[in-house]
């Protein structure tokens, strides 16, 4: 499950002409490039497993033409996703070939659980940064998110590993009911380890996430971050290429049959970004019938569906009537 802020801060620098730039071009890529995974976490947004398929239909000379595209577009930036990308085979083939490609900004999206030292020493060679999810401090909270014994352990050793080589690792702490309360625990445990970049985020209602809170959603803006109409896109094992990484509901096309500049043209992403765009400028309002204290829910969608505690761009967050709640960008 990925941690959707701060991705690329350096993107999120309000400019008008990099906005101009944004909405007709791109910027930052995710690759997911397999549907499997080792572990089962309750809430994936793309429903990855053990038993999904390992490539998918996009085979090697496949990604290496959408990232060779994505480099004749002008990105520099991208992220290997999956499921978990490690487990791909020709994860240590598409990493040097987007380096060679001129991408500066390479980032694998890992649960760390196989993050030996000899994988990160390679990762290294290549200026590799690292991003994972991490659930709580407690190991049985952890592993009962991610529905397998002994994942807290193999996570905390990838952790270690990666830092012990000196990459740039970022760690995700996706909040849920059952993690919440532990939550400044957490951090502490994980800026004691040394891990500077830590973020949190709250679950999502894509995939399998929609099943951990039964909700009726009419709006298919309502679980998006409000980043991702910067110069952004997502193409799956399939060649389906969205938006972003939880925008399913917006088939742009797919890269099989369709080149990847000729998507970025397409009309479905230049409507979507213009309402992206236009939902993270306005100012969300606390509902005049919270109770101060309370989580806010915004009356409009610019930072839906709650401010929890930690979002972030959220603010503030607790409910005061009549107050500004976000979103601060």
């Amino acid at each position: 499950m990925p941690l959707v802020h701060s991705t690329l801060p350096e993107l999120d620098r309000p400019n008008s002409d990099n906005d101009d730039r944004y909405m007709r071009g791109l910027e930052f890529l995710w690759l997911e490039i397999t549907d499997r995974c080792n572990l089962e976490c309750v809430h994936c947004y793309a429903d990855s497993s053990p038993r999904a398929s390992l490539r998918g239909s996009m085979g090697t000379e496949d990604w290496r033409r959408v990232i060779a595209q994505a480099a004749d577009q002008g990105c520099r930036a991208v992220q290997f996703i999956g499921g978990e990308p490690t487990l791909h085979p020709d994860l240590d083939d598409l990493i040097p070939y987007a380096h060679a490609r001129g991408m500066n900004f390479i980032e694998v999206y890992t649960n760390a659980t196989t993050l030996t030292q000899n994988r990160v020493d390679f990762l290294r060679e290549f200026g590799v940064r690292i991003a994972t999810s991490f659930y709580s401090c407690d190991e049985s909270i952890h592993d009962g998110i991610t529905q397998r014994h002994g994942s807290f352990r193999r996570t905390i050793l990838g952790i270690d590993n990666t830092l012990k080589a000196g990459l740039h690792l970022r760690v995700g702490l996706v909040l849920m009911d059952n993690n919440t309360p532990d939550r400044e625990a957490t951090m502490a445990f994980l800026h004691s380890k040394g891990i500077s970049d830590v973020g949190e985020d709250r679950l999502r209602h894509v995939g399998r996430g929609g099943a951990v809170h039964i909700t009726v959603k009419t709006d298919p803006y309502s679980e998006l971050c409000g980043h991702c109409w910067k110069g952004r896109a997502c193409v799956t094992a399939s060649g389906d290429t969205y938006p972003c990484v939880f925008s399913r509901t917006f088939l742009l096309g797919n890269v099989m049959r369709t080149s990847l500049a000729q998507i970025l043209k397409c009309k479905t992403l230049q409507d979507f970004r213009t309402t992206q765009k236009q939902r993270s400028t306005e100012v969300a309002q606390c509902s005049p019938q919270c109770d101060p204290g309370a989580l806010c829910t915004p009356s409009t969608g610019s930072c839906n569906p709650t401010c929890n505690p930690g979002q972030q761009p959220c603010n503030p967050q607790v409910c005061t009537p009549s107050q500004s709640c976000g979103p601060t960008r």
